[in-house]
């Protein structure tokens, strides 16, 4: 395995998760907050009432400092297309590979650049 890439890209990846939170604040944090109020918990044994519960918020806590990425990902693939919606899959898989598993697959360095491009076109990167 390649440590130096896997790190650079994992780097990159969390950089492009930073966007997505910026992106997520663009409509101001009550935004976020009413559509984590709107879904479901991820966990059903945590015996949340919503997703925003589960994740421990309460009044006007830091939304965008709780959320999680499936969260962010979830909340901007409201609003856009199929190819966007693939390329944000794509990324997640990516993320989970390089932070989580620090591991680099072939399609990693694809698919956290088109999302990173896909951030730029939203005037994110």
């Amino acid at each position: 395995m390649n440590v130096p890439l896997a790190r650079w890209l994992a780097a990159w990846a969390a950089s492009a998760e930073e966007s997505l939170r910026a992106l997520a604040l663009r409509g101001g944090p009550d935004e976020l907050r009413r559509f984590l109020r709107d879904q479901p918990p991820y966990r059903k044994a945590s015996g949340a009432a919503d997703r925003w519960a589960e994740l421990g918020g309460t009044g006007h806590g830091t939304v965008v400092g709780l959320a999680e990425l499936t969260d962010l990902l979830r909340f901007a693939k409201r609003t856009v297309g199929p190819t966007a919606g693939r390329i944000l899959n794509r990324y997640r898989n990516a993320h989970n590979q390089v932070i989580h598993q620090r591991a680099v697959r072939v399609g990693d360095l694809p698919a956290i650049a088109d999302a990173v491009e896909w951030l730029s076109g939203q005037g994110l990167v």
